[in-house]
């Protein structure tokens, strides 16, 4: 996969929807190797609004919601973990939401597929498994929890948890669609006090899987019985 070429797709993807003032999501992937599974890894999702206060109250600013897409850059290295071992949930993806649903109604679990062309993703050209249209909103017109992931700096509010494995070294790209934030100033009929952000920043330090190699955990098991050995002389 290009990934310049492809975050170049999501932008246009998200479109501009009506909006006082510029504000900017700022997406964060970070993996942590999880023991419960060889070569299992969480993938955490962070995002961060930048949007200021409208003149029309205080409280609003935040992350109302937006599709998120994780694609493998590699070949047939990483896939999602299913949902489930059989039946309909094994074409999901396992994944947690961090959100409320009090707060955010609408949560719906990737699918695991491979993306490409039906999917706005023409230069994904790999043939390994990607993590597809997960998503959260609030539809419920509550306006519980309007300032979420809103701040100057940080990766902002945790959204989602996703479950990995990685056949070897290998990284994720996230990619964003329909990504809004509460802006009660904006009262165009439909818009829900709510408007689409101006741009999207992905952080390009996450989203790493790092798995050792099979020589390196030999070396690695090496030392460690040569320093055994030095301590047991001692």
């Amino acid at each position: 996969m290009r990934f310049g070429t492809l975050a170049t797709a999501g932008l246009v993807a998200l479109g501009f929807g009506a909006s006082a003032h510029a504000a900017t999501l700022f997406l964060s992937l970070q993996t942590v190797a999880n023991p419960a599974g060889s070569n299992q890894f969480d993938v955490k999702i962070f995002a961060r609004s930048d949007a200021p206060e409208s003149a029309a109250g205080a409280g609003d600013g935040g992350v109302s919601g937006f599709q998120f897409d994780i694609l493998s850059d590699g070949d047939s290295k990483s896939a999602p973990v299913p949902l489930a071992a059989t039946g309909p949930n094994f074409a999901k993806v396992k994944t947690e939401f961090a959100v409320a649903p009090a707060d955010f109604a609408t949560q719906l679990v990737p699918q695991k597929k491979d993306v490409g062309v039906a999917e706005l993703y023409p230069l994904d050209l790999d043939t390994d498994l990607d993590a597809y249209a997960g998503s959260f909103a609030d539809t419920n017109s509550g306006f519980t929890n309007t300032t979420l992931g809103k701040g100057a700096s940080g990766l902002g509010a945790l959204i989602a948890t996703e479950h990995w494995t990685a056949g070897n070294n290998d990284h994720l790209s996230i990619f964003t669609t329909g990504a809004q934030y509460y802006n009660f100033g904006n009262t165009t009929p439909g818009s829900g006090f709510r408007s689409a952000f101006t741009s999207v920043v992905v952080d390009p330090t996450g989203g790493f899987l790092t798995v050792p190699e099979p020589a390196s955990i030999g070396l690695i098991a090496g030392v460690a019985g040569l320093m055994l050995g030095r301590r047991r002389k001692a």
